[in-house]
């Protein structure tokens, strides 16, 4: 009964002014208004499949389910940032990613602000994989790194004066 009355408020509330009275519908706005409707589930559909890197195109779907999706294509998207960061960081300065790190991203005027967001962004998660131990700055190139980093070191109880 609540399915039923669901779709008489909907058809009352949305679609009455639209296609007519029901005595007298308007078959050539019914026609549009669901053209209109099969282009938006379609693109509903593309929409579901990009953001949940492929796993779901059906728009009829539970959103808590696309969330999910969302968040797995994500988190996999960040777990292969951290790889990828591990794989130079031991190339060029011999350090191994995981807990007790600390990233330094500096940046200056020039220095696209997509680049400090997405960077922001990706560390933000990996602080979420290794909770107690990653730490992330974002600094100016000018800035004096060595009192930050003490600072930084001190909240971690790495570093005492």
């Amino acid at each position: 009964m609540k399915f039923e009355d669901d779709e008489n408020e909907t058809y009352d509330e949305f679609w009455k002014d639209i296609i007519g009275p029901e005595d007298n519908l308007n078959f050539k706005q019914i026609k549009k208004e669901l053209h209109d409707y099969a282009v938006l589930m379609d693109n509903a559909g593309k929409v579901y499949d990009y953001v949940s890197g492929g796993r779901i195109s059906k728009v009829n779907t539970y959103p808590s389910e696309l969330y999910k999706a969302f968040d797995d294509t994500v988190t996999e998207a960040v777990e292969d940032a951290i790889l990828e960061h591990e794989d130079y960081l031991k190339q060029w300065v011999n350090v191994k990613v995981g807990p007790n790190t600390i990233f330094v991203f500096c940046f200056d005027e020039d220095t696209p602000k997509s680049e400090r967001v997405k960077f922001q962004r990706t560390w933000e998660k990996a602080k979420k994989k290794f909770p107690t131990g990653v730490s992330c700055l974002m600094v100016p190139k000018n800035i004096d790194l060595t009192r930050i980093l003490e600072e930084e070191l001190n909240q971690l109880g790495w570093y005492k004066r």
